[in-house]
């Protein structure tokens, strides 16, 4: 059933004049298409409030306003007012039906997605959400453009670990699996094992939920220090104690490409690789962007490698580095 003939059997339905084999072909085209259940829906039972009445829309609702208050001056008009009342239906119909074909198409449109492929080599990358993503070898992100505007989804392959820069009304949604991690601001490890078909989460600081595990219908909640292992048919939730924590992170410390990272979001991976804390006295120097390898240089080493792209200069006392 062609759309035009869809709009004519909703409106007899509104209109209260739907035959029985009407009704039967309306039922038919709701059960196979859904486009159609969209906007009957809509009409039916949630009338879209946004829908203004347009001028033409006005005129006969002011027609059929005249004919039933003066009926002496029905001769002026060449149909029934029920005809009045259907075309208005029809007008109605029209026009909520194209913004609810928009918005049922807008919602199923793939959105652009932009994609991150570790190739050979691990890789470290920051978003424009400042959420930064270690990617191990052979690992693979796609994720949505205009991240962290309305909307941050990511798809993983692979391993990565996330530090997700916390956002309350933009909630982070990372699939991988079967399963589906959301997170509002928190920093943990995932590894799919793809021919396992198992999934690994180690939650390192914050909180996160998953959903779609074996056996549950709602959402898993993981703490700090926790580690989730989900499989085809069912899940477990481990401790994550220190040593624990360290040998699943032991991959983020060895050697990284970084390409075009700002000095700000840089110093991220520097101090977790070196565990030390840097702070840069220069707002300048912050924005200026390195693409680099670090691989098992001494912390000095990696610093004197970065002046190379830009000079500048640092100070190491303990644990903290100075640049300037």
């Amino acid at each position: 059933m062609n759309r035009q003939n869809f709009l004519e059997l909703l409106t007899l339905k509104i209109s209260g004049e739907l035959s029985a084999p009407q009704q039967q072909q309306f039922d038919e085209a709701l059960a196979s298409n859904k486009e159609y259940q969209l906007i009957a829906d809509g009409l039916l039972y949630d009338a879209p409030q946004e829908v203004a009445e347009p001028e033409q829309l006005q005129s006969i609702w002011d027609n059929i306003a005249i004919a039933e208050n003066e009926p002496e001056k029905k001769f002026r008009y060449s149909f029934p007012v029920k005809y009045f009342v259907r075309i208005a239906v029809a007008v109605v119909i029209m026009i909520s039906a194209g913004i609810l074909w928009q918005k049922y198409h807008a919602a199923t449109a793939p959105t652009q997605s932009l994609s991150i492929n570790a190739a050979n080599h691990k890789l470290y990358q920051t978003l424009d959400d400042g959420t930064t993503i270690y990617l191990n070898n052979r690992s693979v992100i796609h994720y949505n453009a205009d991240f962290g505007k309305a909307k941050r989804e990511i798809s993983l392959q692979g391993e990565a670990f996330f530090d997700v820069t916390k956002n309350a009304d933009v909630p982070l949604f990372i699939h991988v699996g079967a399963i589906t991690i959301e997170v509002k601001g928190t920093a943990f490890n995932v590894l799919e094992h793809r021919e396992q078909k198992q999934v690994e989460i180690a939650l390192i600081r914050g909180k996160i939920e998953v959903s779609g595990t074996p056996g549950q219908d709602k959402n898993i909640p993981l703490n700090p220090h926790q580690k989730m292992i989900v499989s085809a048919t069912s899940y477990q939730i481990l401790a994550l104690d220190t040593i624990k924590q360290a040998a699943t992170l032991q991959w983020t410390r060895d050697s990284l490409v970084f390409k075009k990272e700002k000095l700000i979001n840089l110093v991220i991976l520097l101090e977790r690789k070196y565990q030390v804390k840097i702070e840069i006295h220069n707002e300048k120097l912050k924005l200026k962007q390195f693409s680099g390898v670090i691989k098992n240089e001494q912390l000095t080493e990696a610093l004197d490698a970065l002046k190379l792209s830009y000079p500048f200069n640092y100070a190491i006392s303990n644990k903290t580095v100075i640049i300037k």
